[in-house]
C-alpha cells in the first residue's frame, strides 16, 4: 500500500501528524556553512562543487568566488522537468488573418514535418480543456458513453481557475449517476511521438460518485504495422471519500508513437451522487517524483501555527527501498523584510527493507519541491532544494543517516522510527505562497525524490539522450569535474581520453559555445518566423493587407509597437490602419493611422503607433510597392499592442558594441530633438563609457532641453515635468522584458529655462538648435548588464524617453508644508555636469571564508 502511495497516493493533513518541536531538526546552513562535502582539489582546494571562480578582469570584484545568495527556484533535472522553461517564443502571427503576406522562416529552411513536432525535449502534451477543441483529444466510438466538456459552476469548479472564478473555466466530466453499471467512456489524446522511452503523465482528478467508480489510464501504441491500436492498461484509480481535486502522476515507458487515454467506468449508479472529473493534464518526458504529499487547508495552518508547530508526512519509499519522510514547520523562527517563512526538512524512517539495505545511507540526494500549481506547465515557478547525505555524525557519535531503528525515535502515527531531520528553515516565504499558485484550493503540494548517485554514471542509448548533432564538449558548464563524487580525494572518478582536457573539464565560468548551440537547438531557437511582403514581383501600387483578430479595448488609448524592415527601394510603404465598429455592430469602418515610407535602410527598426479606439476593432498592416525599381521586401515581426501611452521619443542606436569599445570616457552622442505633447523640445545624451573615469564600465544617460518652434508659447522654466529614460530590453515577449528605467522631476534650476545663448545653452550645428545642460545619471546601466539580457539585440540599443507634465498632480486645495531635507535618503540622485559629486560604490557584504556559504551544492551545480 505504501508503494502505491509512493507514486500515486495523495496524503491529506490529519491532526495526528502535529507533534511538538524537538531538537532533531538541523539546518543545511547550520553555523553559517554549506555542509556539502564534495571538493575539487585539482582546480582549487578552496572551491566546492559548483563554484564559479571569476578571473581577473571579469568583474569589479577580482578573484572572488560566487554563490547565489538565495537558492534558485528551479531545478532543471530529468526528474523535475515541470520546472524546465520552454525557451520557445510564441509566434506572433498565429492569430492574424493573412491575405498575400507570407510566413517565412529566417533561415529559409523547410519547417519540420507534422509527424515529428518540434518543441521542448521534456514536454510532449498539455491541456487545460479551456477551449471547445479540447486540445485535439477524441471521444472513442467503441464505448457506450462520452466524456462531457463542462463549464464551471459554483460548487462544481474546474481546477484551472480554481479560487479565481467559480463560473469560468472548463473540465471534462463523466456522470456516474445515470446509465447502466460498467458502462464507460474513453477519451484519447492525439498521436504523440516520443523522443525518450520515459514519460510522466500528470493530471488533476476528482471522483464524487460511488466507491465502485473507476478511472483507468491506458496507452495505445504502434503495434509494429504503423497503426496505433495496441492497448495497454497502465493504472487504475478508485473513488474514495475525498471528493476534492487531487493530483496524480502515472509513469510510462513508451518508445514508439502512441496515444494515452482516460477511461471512466461507471460503478453503481444508484449509489452515485456525482461523477468523474479530469483537468490540467501534462505529459513530460521525465521521471515521476518518488512521492507526492498534499497538505490541505494550509492557509488555516499558517494562520494558527506558532514556531512549535510541526507536521510530519506519512512514510514513503525510494526506488532503492529506503523509507523516508518530510517534516514541515509552517512558521519558523526565520524572518526577513518580506515576512515569515515555512521550513521543510528531510529525514529517514524505518521500513520493511531495512535488513537488506546499506547503512548509513550516504551519498544520496534528497530533493524537495513545493509545487507551483499554475495550469501552464511552462510558467510554473516551483520552489526546489536538494541536499546530499554523507557520513556526518550526531552529537552522541552516531551516524546521522544510519538506520532509524538504531538512531531515531518511535512515531506512533506511522508505527515507525524517524531519524533526525535536515533541511531549511527558510525554504519558502509565506509571501510567495500566497502570491503565485502554490496554494490553489488551499492545498500545498510537495514532491519528494530520494535517489542514490549511481545514476550519474549510467550509460544511455541514443534513443534516450541526444547530443543534438553536436560534438562531445569538454568545456561544457554541465561537465563533471575530475574528482566529482569521489570517496578518495586523491583518486579521480573521471579522466579524459586526451590528457590535456583533464584540466579543462568541470569549468564553471560560463556556458560554452556548444552549450549555447545545444540550448538553441533543444528549444527551437535556431529558427524564427516573420511576415514578408515581396515588393519585387508585383506592379507599382500593388499591396497586401494583414488583419488582426477582433479586439475589445478597455481603455481609450492603445500603443501598437512592432519591428519592421524595408529592404526594397526607397518609396515602398507600410501603412497601419484600423477597422472599427461603425455603430452597426460590424467591424468595417476603416481609418488610416500612420504611414512608414522606406528610405533605403534595410535594418530592422522599431515603431510605435498611437491608437485611440473605444469600440471593438481590428488593426492591420498594408504593404505597398512604391517604386518600379524595388527588388526587396517589407518585413514585420514581434508585434505588441498595449493599452498604454506610446513614448514621446524613440532612439535606436546601431552598432552600439563598437561605440562601447571606441568612444573615449566622458564623450557623448546626442539624439535628434523630439517634441512632447505640450510642445517642449528635448534630447537625450548617451555616454557609452561613462561620464568620468571612475565609471568607465557604465553607460551614462542624460536629458536636456532643445530650442524649438514652440518656445514662444510654452511655459518657462519647464518645472514640474517628469523626465523618464528607458533602455529597452528587446525580449520578444513583452511580459518577460526587464527594461532599465529611471526618472527625475524638473525644478526651478536655470537649466530648465528656455535654451538660448544667454541661458547657458550650447549651439548645435547638427540640429540647428540650442541644447541646454545635461542632467541625468553617470551609472544608468552597466556594460555587464547590457550584455546579460536582450538590450543589444542585433547590436542595436533602443532608448525611449518621455517629458510629461506633473502640474495637475500638485494643483491641490489641501495646504501642505514641504518636508525638511533629510540626510538618510539612499536613492541615487541625478547628477548634472555642473554639480558632479563623487558616487560612493555600493556596500557589499564580505564573503564567507567558506565560498559555499550560504547555499548547498547540487549534483555538480551550485544553487
Amino acid at each position: 500500500m505504501e508503494r502505491l502511495l509512493l507514486l500515486f497516493g495523495l496524503v491529506a493533513l490529519v491532526t495526528s501528524y502535529v507533534i511538538p518541536l524537538s531538537p532533531e531538526v538541523h539546518e543545511v546552513y547550520e553555523n553559517g556553512e554549506d555542509e556539502n562535502p564534495l571538493l575539487n582539489l585539482v582546480s582549487d582546494a578552496n572551491l566546492l562543487e559548483g563554484d564559479i571562480l571569476v578571473p581577473n578582469g571579469k568583474n569589479a570584484l577580482i578573484d572572488k568566488r560566487y554563490r547565489w545568495k538565495f537558492p534558485i527556484p528551479y531545478i532543471l533535472g530529468d526528474d523535475l522537468g515541470d520546472n524546465v522553461p520552454t525557451g520557445i517564443l510564441v509566434q506572433m502571427y498565429e492569430s492574424l488573418q493573412s491575405a498575400t503576406w507570407a510566413k517565412h522562416r529566417n533561415d529559409s529552411a523547410n519547417p519540420p514535418p507534422s509527424s515529428t513536432p518540434a518543441g521542448p525535449l521534456t514536454l510532449l502534451d498539455q491541456c487545460t480543456f479551456e477551449y471547445a477543441s479540447i486540445c485535439g483529444m477524441i471521444q472513442s466510438s467503441s464505448d457506450q458513453d462520452d466524456w462531457v466538456h463542462t463549464k464551471s459552476t459554483p460548487g462544481g469548479e474546474d481546477h484551472t481557475l480554481l479560487g479565481k472564478c467559480s463560473d469560468a473555466g472548463y473540465f471534462m466530466h463523466f456522470s456516474t449517476m445515470i446509465g447502466k453499471p460498467q458502462e464507460s467512456a474513453l477519451l484519447e489524446s492525439r498521436t504523440l511521438y516520443p523522443k525518450r522511452k520515459l514519460q510522466c503523465l500528470q493530471f488533476f482528478y476528482k471522483m464524487t460518485g460511488s466507491p465502485t467508480d473507476r478511472l483507468v489510464i491506458w496507452v495505445r501504441t504502434d503495434d509494429g504495422t504503423g497503426t496505433v491500436r495496441q492497448m495497454q492498461k497502465v493504472h487504475t484509480f478508485y473513488a474514495d471519500s475525498d471528493h476534492t481535486w487531487k493530483i496524480a502522476h502515472v509513469p510510462m515507458e513508451v518508445g514508439v508513437k502512441f496515444r494515452y487515454a482516460f477511461q471512466a467506468v461507471r460503478g453503481d449508479p444508484s449509489a452515485s451522487a456525482g461523477g468523474i472529473y479530469i483537468d490540467d493534464i501534462s505529459l513530460t518526458e521525465t521521471r515521476c517524483p518518488n512521492a507526492v504529499w498534499r497538505i490541505q487547508n494550509f492557509s488555516k495552518i499558517m494562520e494558527t501555527a506558532d514556531t512549535n508547530t510541526v507536521i510530519d508526512s506519512p512514510r514513503f519509499y525510494s526506488p532503492e527501498g529506503y523509507a523516508y519522510g518530510v517534516r514541515i514547520i509552517p512558521l519558523t523562527t526565520y524572518t526577513d523584510y518580506t515576512g515569515n517563512y515555512a521550513g521543510l526538512y528531510f529525514h529517514l524512517a524505518s521500513g520493511d527493507n531495512d535488513v537488506v539495505l546499506q547503512w548509513p545511507a550516504a551519498n544520496r540526494q534528497a530533493t524537495l519541491v513545493v509545487m507551483d500549481q499554475d495550469p501552464d506547465i511552462k510558467l510554473r515557478m516551483s520552489s526546489a532544494r536538494s541536499l546530499t547525505t554523507d557520513m556526518r555524525k550526531t552529537s552522541n557519535g552516531k551516524f546521522f543517516w544510519d538506520n532509524p531503528s538504531k538512531v531515531g525515535k518511535y512515531d506512533p502515527s506511522c508505527d515507525c522510527y524517524r531519524g533526525e531531520s535536515w533541511g531549511w528553515s527558510n525554504f519558502i516565504k509565506h509571501f510567495d505562497l500566497r502570491r503565485r499558485n502554490y496554494l490553489k484550493n488551499d492545498d500545498l503540494i510537495i514532491f519528494i525524490d530520494f535517489d542514490g548517485m549511481q545514476h550519474n554514471f549510467n550509460k544511455y542509448e541514443d534513443d534516450f539522450v541526444t547530443d543534438l548533432n553536436t560534438p562531445y564538449d569538454y568545456e561544457s558548464v554541465m561537465h563533471y569535474r575530475p574528482l566529482s563524487f569521489n570517496k578518495n580525494e586523491s583518486i579521480p572518478t573521471i579522466t579524459t581520453t586526451i590528457p590535456y582536457f583533464n584540466e579543462v573539464i568541470g569549468q564553471r565560468l560560463d556556458f560554452s559555445a556548444v552549450d549555447i548551440t545545444r540550448l538553441n537547438r533543444m528549444y527551437d531557437c535556431d529558427s524564427g518566423y516573420f511576415m514578408k511582403f515581396d515588393t519585387s514581383s508585383v506592379v507599382v501600387g500593388s499591396s497586401a493587407l494583414l488583419e488582426s483578430r477582433i479586439l475589445y479595448p478597455k481603455r481609450d488609448e492603445q500603443c501598437l509597437s512592432f519591428f519592421y524592415k524595408m529592404s526594397g527601394a526607397a518609396g515602398d510603404k507600410l501603412v497601419i490602419w484600423i477597422r472599427t465598429d461603425g455603430g452597426t455592430g460590424t467591424v468595417r469602418s476603416v481609418r488610416k493611422i500612420h504611414t512608414i515610407t522606406g528610405d533605403g535602410d534595410a535594418a530592422w527598426k522599431m515603431a510605435y503607433v498611437t491608437l485611440k479606439v473605444t469600440k471593438k476593432f481590428r488593426y492591420f498592416f498594408q504593404g505597398i510597392r512604391g517604386s518600379p525599381t524595388s527588388s526587396g521586401a517589407i518585413f514585420i515581426d514581434d508585434i505588441t499592442l498595449t493599452e498604454t501611452v506610446c513614448p514621446s521619443a524613440v532612439w535606436q542606436i546601431h552598432n552600439f558594441s563598437s561605440l562601447l569599445a571606441t568612444t573615449p570616457v566622458g564623450s557623448s552622442i546626442k539624439s535628434k530633438c523630439f517634441y512632447n505633447s505640450e510642445g517642449y523640445s528635448f534630447g537625450v545624451s548617451v555616454y557609452p563609457r561613462g561620464r568620468e573615469n571612475a565609471y568607465s564600465d557604465y553607460v551614462g544617460m542624460t536629458l536636456h532641453l532643445c530650442s524649438g518652434e514652440n518656445d514662444a508659447v510654452v511655459q518657462w522654466p519647464a518645472r514640474n515635468r517628469q523626465a523618464t529614460i528607458v533602455v529597452m530590453d528587446q525580449d520578444p515577449d513583452v511580459k518577460l522584458r526587464m527594461s532599465s528605467t529611471r526618472s527625475f522631476t524638473t525644478d526651478g534650476d536655470a537649466r530648465w529655462n528656455k535654451p538660448t545663448a544667454t541661458s547657458g545653452a550650447a549651439w548645435d550645428e547638427k540640429c540647428q538648435c540650442y541644447r541646454s545642460q545635461d542632467f541625468g545619471w553617470s551609472t544608468f546601466i552597466s556594460h555587464q548588464q547590457l550584455h546579460r539580457r536582450s538590450f543589444l539585440k542585433n547590436n542595436d540599443l533602443i532608448i525611449t524617453a518621455d517629458f510629461n507634465d506633473l502640474t495637475h498632480l500638485i494643483n491641490t486645495e489641501v495646504p501642505f508644508r514641504p518636508t525638511t531635507s533629510r540626510n538618510d535618503i539612499t536613492d541615487e540622485k541625478p547628477i548634472s555636469e555642473v554639480e558632479t559629486r563623487p558616487e560612493v560604490p555600493k556596500h557589499r557584504e564580505a564573503r564567507s571564508a567558506d565560498p559555499c556559504h550560504p547555499n548547498p551544492c547540487l549534483n555538480g551545480v551550485f544553487v
